[in-house]
């Protein structure tokens, strides 16, 4: 109605009314943040590696996590260089995950004083059935070469 009987005052109450509203857009200093999140990295890979408890893989998600910005490392890793060269050696690869498994299974085997054994550190470390020939090897080096495994006391008699 107002728009057709009074549209001189109309707009002067809507001008009065409408304030643009300036909204400073704050710049982020990726190249700080680069610099701060390459030094945090490697103090995260060693406290997720000295953790108590089964072994957690370390993985960009994991780092993230420990972080609190994941998203940071999903989606803004091109502005991140050293972030990402620093991910690309630390992050864990399945085998090198099954071995540390396997390592941490026959250490938790030993210290409960139970006969190490290829099966028990399978299971214990929850290691696939399809683990590397690699992962196989170091469990049977585990195996033979630890205080309390079958091997061993074979030899000892």
């Amino acid at each position: 109605w107002l728009t057709r009987h009074d549209r001189k005052w109309l707009d002067s109450f809507l001008a009065r009314l409408i304030v643009p509203m300036a909204v400073p857009r704050l710049r982020v200093n990726w190249d700080l943040r680069d610099r701060r999140l390459g030094e945090m990295i490697p103090a995260i890979v060693a406290r997720i590696h000295s953790a108590s408890g089964r072994p957690r893989r370390i993985t960009k998600a994991e780092i993230g996590r420990h972080i609190g910005h994941l998203d940071w490392l999903e989606k803004k890793l091109v502005v991140l260089p050293r972030t990402r060269a620093s991910l690309l050696t630390l992050v864990e690869s399945n085998e090198s995950f099954s071995i540390r498994k396997a390592c941490w299974a026959a250490a938790e085997l030993q210290r409960a004083g139970t006969r190490l054994s290829i099966t028990g550190i399978i299971r214990l470390g929850g290691i696939r059935g399809d683990a590397s020939q690699t992962t196989r090897k170091c469990i049977e080096r585990l195996v033979r070469h630890l205080p309390g495994s079958r091997h061993q006391m074979a030899n000892a008699a």
